[in-house]
């Protein structure tokens, strides 16, 4: 959508996955001072996970997976890059 292309079904993963982020931090992932920031953010895959809240492995881990499944643009994230690294041999078929 950020990159005005054609979206099926896995903006609705990616959207769980910003919604999982959401509900423990109380913040959107990717949002910054200007809007060209935050879509840079998006498209990128800038997502850091701030060390003032405690939030389990497991759940960063599924965050990130479910960011990533939409795979809009490269990782350039350490916080995500482990689980990139791992999805690169691992094929997701979600169920519906």
């Amino acid at each position: 959508m950020v990159e005005k292309k054609a979206h099926d079904h896995a903006v609705d993963n990616w959207t769980s996955g910003i919604l999982c982020y959401e509900f423990p931090y109380g913040s959107p992932p990717f949002e910054a001072d200007e809007q060209d920031d935050t879509l840079r953010r998006i498209v990128t895959v800038d997502l850091t996970f701030p060390s003032a809240h405690y939030v389990s492995a497991e759940a960063k881990d599924l965050i990130c997976k479910y960011v990533l499944l939409l795979g809009i643009g490269p990782v350039l994230s350490n916080s995500c890059l482990p689980v990139a690294q791992k999805a690169r041999n691992f094929s997701y078929t979600l169920h519906y």
